[in-house]
């Protein structure tokens, strides 16, 4: 395991790569994938649009994103110069290992094949970017590359800043997912207690059941009278045995 330089420098994002002093197409990347991560909502997404923004902009082998999320769960993907690779190749044991050994919490690049975290790939190096939101690693980008001169400190920093952004589109997309499944839980019950109201208002008993039988819906007019059952007896149970 190293570090590459250009991590350990602050501000050095981008260096004299290839003998070129035109920092443009690093620029470029970061601006394009910052203005196309502005119109994305939903972190699966998220991760989708930055692997393989990564894979491409770095020209690596393999990239891989991974981030474990309160109220969404695991997002996790892999591309290849083929496309979308099987979720399995870096999955939620492995992050959890990778974890549990309190890795740095800067990139750096592993050339131990035995501690690669991308399986089935055939890469030569790996550079690992922690994915940070709010001081806490939650996730984390990897990039493989076929040969390892193919890797230089400069694409480690893009990798880091790429891995920045995403960290926080994906914590706000996420944020979003929740407010939005929330809404609609409201809705939900919205509807089902109007719904009730309006059965209740009927002047006749009433109930409803679902396709396996089960009473969905007990109107007030079923809950009263000497055959009267209360609605929390009924509301669940199979019509038959109620009835």
């Amino acid at each position: 395991m190293s570090f590459p330089s250009a991590v350990k420098k602050q501000g050095r994002l981008f260096s004299n790569a290839g003998g070129s002093a035109d920092p443009s197409p690093e620029l470029r990347f970061i601006s394009d994938l910052g203005r196309s991560l502005l119109f994305t909502v939903h972190p699966k997404k998220v991760a989708n649009r930055v692997a393989d923004a990564i894979l491409n902009g770095v020209e690596a082998e393999v990239c891989g994103f991974f981030a474990e999320l309160e109220n969404i769960g695991v997002i996790s993907c892999s591309f290849d110069k083929k496309g979308e690779m099987d979720p399995r190749s870096l999955g939620k044991e492995t992050f959890e290992k990778w974890l549990a050994l309190l890795p740095p919490q800067i990139g750096y690049k592993e050339e131990n094949k035995e501690k690669f975290l991308l399986t089935g790939c055939g890469h030569k190096l790996e550079y690992i970017s922690p994915l940070h939101i709010n001081g806490v690693t939650k996730g984390l980008v990897v990039v493989g590359f076929s040969k390892k001169q193919d890797f230089n400190d400069a694409k480690g920093s893009l990798i880091d800043a790429a891995t920045q952004m995403a960290a926080m589109s994906v914590n706000l997309s996420a944020h979003y997912e929740a407010a939005l499944n929330s809404s609609i839980n409201r809705a939900k019950e919205e509807q089902r207690r109007f719904t009730e109201a309006v059965l209740d208002a009927l002047p006749v008993s009433l109930y409803v059941v679902d396709r396996d039988y089960r009473i969905v819906t007990w109107n007030r007019h079923r809950e009263i009278g000497t055959q009267g059952i209360p609605r929390d007896e009924a509301i669940g149970r199979n019509v038959f045995s109620v009835l």
